[in-house]
């Protein structure tokens, strides 16, 4: 499944034990009409999956850069299911043995932005 992943996300996949495709029911079958709630379901199970694997002293790290159609055709996703992401799962590795753009990039101080009281939504 690698080939279905962007080029700089090959770099994170390419040693792990794990390989997901995650992907959406996107129509009910039993209603015979779409699944409005589809991306909810499904960020709400990755949500799950994250907080199963650090329990178990594993890593995960989520990936959009990748191609849908590749993977769908590749995997023979069937009608009424959507790709939403990618994700590698696997143990903590040191940062050494990274390419140098991935070390650099995991190695760089992390920052957030300020959280602004009173933000209006846009």
């Amino acid at each position: 499944m690698q080939h279905c992943l962007a080029e700089g996300n090959r770099e994170w996949a390419q040693h792990v034990p794990v390989l997901l495709l995650i992907v959406a029911k996107t129509f009910y079958d039993h209603k015979g009409s779409p699944n409005g709630f589809a991306p909810y379901e499904t960020g709400m199970a990755m949500g799950n999956l994250l907080v199963q694997a650090a329990k178990m002293g594993l890593y995960v790290h989520q990936m959009g850069g990748y191609s849908k159609e590749l993977a769908a055709k590749r995997l023979v996703i069937s009608a009424g299911f959507e790709p939403v992401a990618m994700a590698a799962v696997g143990y903590y590795v040191n940062a050494e043995v990274l390419p140098l753009a991935l070390r650099k990039c995991e190695q760089q101080q992390r920052t957030r932005l300020p959280i602004r009281p009173n933000m209006k939504s846009q």
